[in-house]
Order: C-alpha cells, then sequence, then structure tokens
C-alpha cells in the first residue's frame, strides 16, 4: 500500500499486490477493510515524510503523515486482528548532540518536526500495546542505504557531489551509523517475528563512520584518490 509520492511503482516485486491509498485522508474503517481484503497478517508501517527539511515549510503535513498515520494503522490493525505491526521509526528523535553508541535508554532530544513525529509514533505504540493490546513495536532505523534509494540522504548527496568533481560541501563531521538495505529487510523481519509487542527497538549495524572520512571513501572508490577538498 503507498500514495506514490516518493517509491515508484516499477520497484514493486511482480507477484506483489498494490493499493493506493493516501494514509491521511482513507477512514481507519475502509483502511481495516483493505487489510482483510488482502489476507494481512504483518503490517511494515513506514509511511512518512523522510526528508527533514520538508517539516521546516510544511510542519503539519510531517506530523499527520509521520505520527498521526501510525495511529491511523495501528487502530486499523487493532480492527482488523493483524498479527502484527513493524512501526518503522528513525535515530533522528536522538539529535545531533548525541554521538557514538547509543541504546534504547539514551534520552532523545528531536531537533525537527519530523523527529518530533518519529518520537510520538515510538510512544503511540508503547501505549496503544498497554491500553489496546495492539500488538505492534517501532524500529528506530539508523542510516539505510542501497539500490532504488530514492532520498536525499547522507550518502546519496555525498555521491551526487562528488559526481560532480572532488570538491564537496557537506554541514558537519558527526558521526553516524550505515546499515545495507537488506539487513535493514531481514532485522525487520527479525523483529516482528520476535513479537516484542510494545518495545522500541534501536536497528543499527553498531559500525560507526564520521561523514568526512566516509566523503574521502567514497571519494577513493570513485576514482579521486585523496584529492578530496572538504
Amino acid at each position: 500500500n503507498d500514495n506514490l509520492s516518493i517509491g515508484l511503482r516499477k520497484y514493486l516485486h511482480p507477484k506483489a499486490r498494490f493499493c493506493w491509498f493516501d494514509i491521511c485522508h482513507l477512514a481507519v474503517h475502509k483502511l481495516a477493510e483493505v487489510f482483510r481484503e488482502y489476507g494481512t497478517e504483518w503490517i511494515f508501517m513506514a509511511a512518512a515524510v523522510p526528508y527533514v527539511p520538508d517539516g521546516f515549510d510544511n510542519p503539519l503535513h510531517t506530523f499527520d503523515v509521520t505520527a498521526t498515520g501510525v495511529l491511523r494503522v495501528l487502530e486499523a490493525a487493532r480492527i482488523a486482528n493483524i498479527r502484527g505491526t513493524l512501526v518503522v521509526s528513525s535515530a533522528e528523535i536522538f539529535g545531533s548532540s548525541v554521538s557514538g553508541a547509543v541504546s534504547e535508554k539514551t534520552e532523545v532530544f528531536p531537533h525537527s518536526t519530523y523527529a518530533a513525529a518519529k518520537q510520538a509514533a515510538d510512544s503511540l505504540v508503547q501505549v496503544r500495546w498497554h491500553e489496546a493490546g495492539v500488538r505492534s513495536l517501532a524500529a528506530r532505523q539508523f542510516n539505510s542505504y542501497g539500490p532504488r534509494c530514492l532520498h536525499p540522504l547522507v550518502l546519496t548527496t555525498i555521491i551526487d557531489q562528488l559526481s560532480q568533481g572532488p570538491q564537496i560541501k557537506l554541514g558537519n563531521n558527526t558521526t553516524r551509523d550505515f546499515q545495507f538495505c537488506t539487513d535493514t529487510v531481514r532485522i525487520w523481519v527479525e523483529l516482528l517475528e520476535s513479537e516484542r509487542w510494545g518495545e522500541v527497538v534501536n536497528c543499527g549495524s553498531e559500525s560507526f563512520i564520521k561523514i568526512y572520512d566516509l566523503a574521502r571513501l567514497v571519494g577513493s572508490l570513485m576514482g579521486y584518490g585523496e584529492q578530496i577538498e572538504i
């Protein structure tokens, strides 16, 4: 299910059934009917406005999709008696003031509407499990990368800039955790099957690299050697 505002239909598996709808406008009971019609057992709730700057100019839409959208799906999942739902959260909730390894107990400092919406989504997963037994968990995703990445994220931005020459402009030299997309999907499946309902789980590789070092690594792979100006 998608509204294709970001994704591309050509990337769907040929055997997948596709249903177009906008999570902000479809009634909860109608969404529950869709789940029943498709014989849905598990839900991966990844709908969001993922590009952080979008929230600067349109915070209401960002929050509606990223947080209220989660509540709509959780309620529809409850009505349809779905076996389990994984809500994709984000490491953005920790903010830029936290560096290095973090745990689920690390205090969060959301610095954007997107991050605040993800924090709200985490809370909704926990609260709806305790209030109504809605079987869901949240996976705080760190930087996932790989084929078919359609968003202007850190790695794609570095590649795009270096494709124009050996000069690159980056905002800061923070430490990031990166995870290949197939590993991300495998972990999501394993988390759902673990049935850790009501929990919020960090989802990363636990391998860290500074952004400037990453830029130099990408530059060397693109044939620039050490000739990278940052």
